[in-house]
């Protein structure tokens, strides 16, 4: 009998992220091809693991790194994920995991290690194991390649074009500065060397059908030649979401039961068809209060009702929107966000523009309003605009990395909000508005359409692929 291929996979420690990784792994994993998740929490881990929607899968293991010395940990800035996952503890930890893995099957071999790039040190824990280091690069493929277009003295702002996105016949024009992340001295330093490295990149939440035919983009300057094998094996979602449109039977399911429980549903299901913005910033982002209170009086303007999510002092944003007296919205600092997507009652999505965000809102077929501040948000909004998907952005690029801000939160102008009254009367008070939120919601299904049909003609091959480059080693 042949021996098995374990693969190792360590999530990001947080909830895009980790539910990116997870995706991968239960994908990934079959009885010839066992995969271990080393996490931090394994209380996080399981509901990441639920979130992802996937069927069960029996060959997928949640191991938790250092006897649990990180259960409780939490991250307060963004820094504090780069320190933790860098440190010399952390890839301790990891080697020991693998150590585990080997000592546990030594009649298999372990293959492979899946790890986000921001994990500096897991390169070299790949290399002294003997495994292949693959990276779970959780942006669309185009904005690696727009940043491949930095080198030193590069000014942020040099314009490119990106062609074929989503089949657009229209370029989408953006600047190096838009993947301003791939321009910092952590990516030269720490994670341009893994990318360079690396057996393979890994997109579970793109494809051809939004990246284009010519993905790599060859017009472009300063190819990086460098990067090994690409594959694109999504967007991987749970089967119910991914054809709801389709086969609405689970996700009637889905929605009745989690309106057993859940307010943001019940309030969905008291709403008419098309009548509700849910605003929703992602993992790692958050408004400003000033910034909610300032889109909360101009949908109230309307008589637009609304979902909230704001996990950082939920109680007080509540009373600063008007508390207990609060009938047209509801604030929450946990939202069941594919369930909302899916809902009837949704009228527009109000995102910060991430990329998980946009595919997921693609397959809903909903329209976007942007609010990007870090990472491919940026870049994901020009591409949506471009597309017919979004109405607007109300976020400027400063050009600060991740690593440079204390917390991420977006970057409006100074207009004194002039700008988002100026589009929500467009969008919400006007129809010529409505007309246009329908335009976007029909760009959004046929980009849905596209990427269902890459999915269905290379989404399998590129899987295969990835199984039959990882059991190379063996």
């Amino acid at each position: 009998m042949a021996p098995r291929s374990h693969v190792c996979c360590v999530p990001f420690p947080g909830a895009g992220h980790a539910v990116n990784m997870f995706n991968i792994a239960v994908t990934l994993a079959n009885p010839n091809m066992p995969v271990h998740t080393f996490v931090l929490s394994r209380r996080e881990a399981e509901k990441w693991l639920a979130a992802t929607g996937q069927s069960k899968n029996d060959y997928v293991t949640i191991e938790v790194l250092a006897d649990g010395k990180w259960e409780d940990w939490h991250a307060d800035q963004a820094m504090d994920y780069f320190r933790l996952l860098q440190s010399p503890e952390f890839s301790t930890a990891v080697e020991a995991a693998v150590l585990a893995v080997e000592e546990a099957f030594p009649e298999d071999v372990c293959a492979a290690l899946v790890f986000n790039p921001t994990m500096g040190s897991l390169g070299s824990v790949a290399s002294r194991r003997g495994l292949r280091p693959y990276l779970l690069v959780p942006t669309p493929y185009y904005m690696i390649r727009v940043g491949s277009c930095h080198s030193e003295g590069v000014p942020l702002t040099t314009k490119h074009l990106l062609n074929g996105i989503g089949g657009s016949e229209t370029p989408v024009e953006v600047e190096v500065g838009d993947a301003m992340d791939l321009t910092t001295p952590m990516w030269y330093q720490v994670i341009k060397p893994l990318f360079e490295n690396s057996a393979g990149l890994i997109y579970s939440n793109t494809n051809i059908g939004l990246e284009g035919g010519e993905f790599q983009q060859p017009h472009l300057p300063t190819r990086n030649d460098a990067l090994k094998p690409v594959f694109m094996v999504g967007p991987i979602l749970p089967q119910w979401y991914e054809n709801a449109l389709e086969d609405p039977t689970a996700k009637d399911e889905y929605l009745a039961k989690a309106a057993e429980k859940d307010p943001c549903i019940q309030f969905l299901d008291a709403h008419q068809p098309k009548s509700v913005v849910y605003i929703a910033l992602g993992s790692h982002v958050e408004l400003e209060q000033w910034q909610a209170e300032a889109i909360i009086k101009n949908l109230r303007k309307h008589n637009v009702r609304w979902i909230l999510l704001y996990r950082n002092d939920t109680q007080s944003m509540r009373q600063a929107l008007g508390g207990d007296d609060i009938h047209d919205g509801v604030v929450t600092p946990w939202a069941p966000q594919l369930e909302i997507m899916m809902h009837s009652a949704i009228k527009c999505v109000l995102s910060h523009g991430g990329f998980g965000t946009m595919v997921e809102g693609v397959y809903a077929g909903q329209c976007f309003i942007t609010s990007p501040c870090a990472s491919d948000q940026f870049i994901d909004s020009k591409v949506m605009l471009n597309l017919g998907i979004s109405l607007g952005t109300l976020a400027v690029n400063k050009h600060v990395s991740v690593a440079q801000m204390p917390k991420m939160v977006p970057i409006w102008s100074d207009d004194s909000g002039k700008h988002v009254e100026k589009l929500f009367d467009h969008v919400f008070g006007t129809s010529d508005g409505d007309r246009a939120l329908q335009t976007a919601r029909e760009a959004s299904l046929a980009l849905r359409r596209r990427m269902k049909e890459a999915k269905m003609q290379d989404g399998v091959t590129r899987l295969e692929d990835l199984r039959k480059d990882i059991t190379s080693v063996s």
